[in-house]
């Protein structure tokens, strides 16, 4: 172990950990201008109808992006439409879907995903082969092999599990939003409402709260306006969320409407169902909860407790064996 860990290797691990606080720096500017940039555009649209042809030509020719992020852009862009030629129209939605469930909805978010994937392999190999020769590493060729591998592989895979992470966090949000929602949601309907006028309302209103459910229940709302029945937009919500709450909710809501019951009942009926098993959920993992602190005490904490209180007995029996 202690020959492993040379001084080359170290200075390896060392500029590997370097390279990624830099792509996460970078993402976090990139995501920051996007950000500028959106609400430049918002700022624009709000002041359309009173600011002069001339400061909009300019605020239009100055909305450009950053030369680098564009360059950026189109280079990832051009990987991906080349890395993801191979896929099908089947693999291409699947995908799709995951970043809808994330929460982004660019058109090009596929391209730009599997452009970064391939950037980032090809990076993650140069930039060992470029500390290879700068510090002329004392490895084999297998060696050499292997963590040239390692490195594409985990460069490959990073974006996956930055999707992944984004789509648990949205899933959770989503997850803690939508109990209050459809109580909102039973009051609405309960005081008179249509379930269209329901979730509409009920989008405007936990906007402040939680924005990522409002902008689900708004999509709904926008589906239903552009011509599509009410089943397949609550069944795109469901695609959309992919929670187990929010695919009974809609099955519920889909058996109601076709069948003619009353949608007040049936949701109050949800609600405090959907109130219980929360609840059961939660005593569940109380339950489960002395189960796993099993493992950390055994580990961490009884050792402790042994040191402290064995302790003083074990050197008072050596000092007198020593005598």
């Amino acid at each position: 172990m202690t020959q492993f860990l040379t001084l080359p290797t170290l200075a390896a691990l060392i500029a590997f950990c370097t390279l990624c606080l830099a792509m996460m720096s970078l993402y976090r500017y990139v995501h920051f201008l996007q950000k500028k940039k959106d609400l430049l555009q918002k700022i624009e649209a709000s002041t359309v109808h009173w600011a002069p042809a001339t400061s909009l030509a300019q605020g239009q020719s100055g909305a450009r992006s950053p030369k680098g992020i564009g360059w950026l852009s189109k280079t990832l862009q051009f990987l991906g439409v080349k890395a993801y030629k191979g896929l099908s129209d089947q693999e291409y939605s699947a995908a799709r879907l995951k970043f809808l469930q994330a929460g982004i909805a660019h058109p090009q978010a596929v391209s730009l995903f599997w452009g970064s994937k391939a950037m980032l392999s090809i990076a993650f190999v140069l930039v060992f082969f470029a500390l290879d020769s700068l510090f002329s590493f004392v490895l084999s060729t297998t060696w050499m092999s292997a963590i040239g591998l390692s490195a594409a592989i985990i460069g490959f895979y990073l974006p996956e599990l930055w999707l992944h992470l984004k789509r648990r966090q949205r899933a959770n949000t989503l997850e803690r939003g939508f109990p209050d929602a459809l109580d909102l949601l039973v009051v609405c309907v309960e005081a008179g409402m249509g379930l269209d006028g329901a979730i509409n309302r009920v989008a405007n209103e936990i906007q402040l709260s939680n924005l990522a459910l409002s902008q689900e229940l708004k999509m709904v709302t926008m589906e239903i306006k552009a011509g599509k029945n009410r089943q397949t937009a609550l069944n795109n919500l469901a695609a959309r969320t992919n929670l187990d709450e929010v695919k009974n909710f809609v099955g519920l809501i889909v058996q109601t409407l076709r069948f003619g019951t009353s949608v007040a009942d049936t949701l109050r009926v949800y609600s405090d169902t959907f109130r219980t098993a929360r609840r059961q959920k939660a005593e569940e993992k109380a339950a489960k909860l002395p189960l796993k602190l099993v493992l950390p005490c055994g580990l961490f904490i009884f050792p402790a407790l042994f040191v402290v209180i064995l302790g003083p007995a074990l050197i008072q029996i050596f000092n007198a064996l020593l005598k």
